[in-house]
């Protein structure tokens, strides 16, 4: 029962931090962005209500699958805090998924000199966690169905940052940093810093 409750509040973690994003942190002002908005709200809200369902009566006996799950919980929401810390800026706030404003500027401080889209791994990670967790094949899909919308969009948004005026500072910043992985090489470099 313990574990029920420790591995809610590390979801509710990872998904409060994701909702507290869409309402206070990302620019909605742009018509895709509103409907990005009412997407993501739905799936999200949907997917979130079932995770917590399936965490609190199908939740994997075994505490090192817990453990594991409360692992990817931890990194999804140390790795969203740390892109809105690198986000803090005066070249505005990123948009919100779905947007179709032209890209205005590139961040690649903190975080995003290792990860270009660390909000998307965040939330990616967040959804692998209810699937290695619980015993439900319905969790694994509403994981699959939010996993397929952030790799999707991260996908657009290379494509947009590689179509617009920054395509060439985004090709060199490409090949330094992994899109939802760290590079290797990225990580070896920043040990030579320490």
């Amino acid at each position: 029962m313990i574990l029920n409750i420790i591995a809610i509040l590390f979801a509710l973690a990872a998904y409060g931090s994701a909702i507290w994003g869409g309402v206070f942190f990302f620019n909605t002002d742009d018509k895709g962005a509103q409907k990005g908005k009412v997407v993501i709200s739905v799936t999200h809200l949907t997917s979130t209500l079932y995770a917590i369902y399936a965490i609190t009566f199908k939740l994997d006996t075994r505490p090192l699958v817990i453990l594991l799950a409360l692992l990817f919980y931890a990194f999804a929401v140390l790795l969203f805090w740390s892109a809105v810390k690198a986000n803090t800026s005066d070249q505005g706030s990123l948009p919100f998924i779905f947007s179709s404003k032209p890209v205005s500027h590139l961040v690649r401080s903190g975080v995003y000199k290792y990860i270009r889209h660390p909000f998307y791994t965040a939330y990616i990670l967040s959804w692998i966690a209810p699937v290695v967790c619980t015993t439900s094949s319905t969790m694994t899909v509403f994981s699959c169905v939010m996993i397929i919308i952030y790799t999707l969009r991260a996908f657009a948004e290379e494509k947009a940052f590689m179509n617009s005026k920054l395509s060439d500072e985004y090709a060199c910043y490409r090949a330094e940093s992994g899109m939802l992985l760290p590079r290797i090489g990225s990580l070896r470099d920043s040990k030579k810093l320490l």
